[in-house]
């Protein structure tokens, strides 16, 4: 008897279909379930966020582990075979590099941002829920690769139901307001990494992501901060985040953060025209 006989069909297909799926995308894959069936046998704690865990317990590595661990079965076959099609998809048109520069951002900021908002929570609230609950989730990659989709095709049709038509333009606000759904259902675990992966993802290619063409970041009109909310509130929000963009993003950070995603030196431009597209010296 064969060796591909003696294992389960659901076993045999499970690997068919992860040996088409492209290198990066089955890694990131395998590492989140790895990481879910570990945190199963060593509790949550292990590889969640926590102010109580990551920094009170010292256990630093939580911050990579946390964006891949999912404490749920159910959530993790669902967004694995997800982020198999929007992975797929990602890895396909990105050059590598990029893709790594992406999720990594992503990854890091998100944590950093999820244990300072804690912080925060815990000091003006003196919650003792805030210091202690754990975050995890495999969220923010889901929405940091819909936010590639909508740069790049953002006219394709992605709806599963032909009455309700969605485009590729619309998918992270459509994932943003799921998100909230499941935060009322009592889904809240992963709910902060499902929104800054949006959030984070945007900025990158917003801001930070080299291009062909010798340029950084992307200025179009598809890419403003808006376009991520439904269409009625969208210029509120660009006029908001206009402001504080002016307040925070100028300047130092901006240089710092585009300087280490770049390939090349960046000489960053200051006046406002050019302050999300700024072209690399040849």
């Amino acid at each position: 008897m064969s060796e591909t006989t003696e294992r389960s069909p659901t076993e045999v297909a499970f690997r068919q279909m992860m040996g088409r799926l492209p290198a990066l995308t089955r890694q990131t894959i395998g590492a989140a379930v790895a990481l879910s069936l570990l945190g199963g046998l060593l509790g949550r704690a292990a590889f969640a966020l926590s102010l109580a865990t990551t920094i009170g317990g010292m256990r630093v590595w939580t911050i990579f582990t946390a964006p891949f661990f999912h404490g749920g079965l159910v959530s993790l076959v669902v967004y694995c075979m997800s982020f198999a099609y929007l992975g797929t998809f990602v890895e396909n048109r990105l050059p590598r590099v990029a893709m790594i520069q992406l999720f990594s951002f992503v990854t890091i900021a998100s944590s950093v941002t999820t244990l300072v908002v804690s912080f925060l929570s815990f000091i003006f609230s003196f919650q003792v829920f805030f210091f202690q609950a754990l975050y995890y989730g495999f969220g923010g990659w889901i929405g940091a690769a819909l936010v590639v989709m909508k740069q790049l095709v953002p006219e394709q049709e992605c709806s599963p139901i032909s009455a309700v038509p969605v485009k590729a333009a619309q998918l992270p606000s459509a994932y943003i307001a799921l998100q909230f759904i499941l935060l009322i259902a009592g889904e809240s675990q992963g709910f902060m990494f499902s929104i800054l992966g949006v959030y984070f993802g945007w900025l990158y290619l917003r801001s930070l992501q080299p291009n062909e063409d010798g340029l950084v970041g992307d200025a179009s009109e598809l890419m403003a901060f808006g376009t991520l909310f439904p269409q009625p509130a969208q210029p509120a929000i660009d006029r908001i985040a206009s402001r504080v963009e002016d307040l925070c993003w100028r300047g130092r950070i901006k240089r710092m953060l585009r300087r280490l995603f770049a390939t090349e030196t960046v000489e960053v431009a200051d006046d406002e025209e050019e302050a999300f597209h700024t072209a690399l010296p040849t």
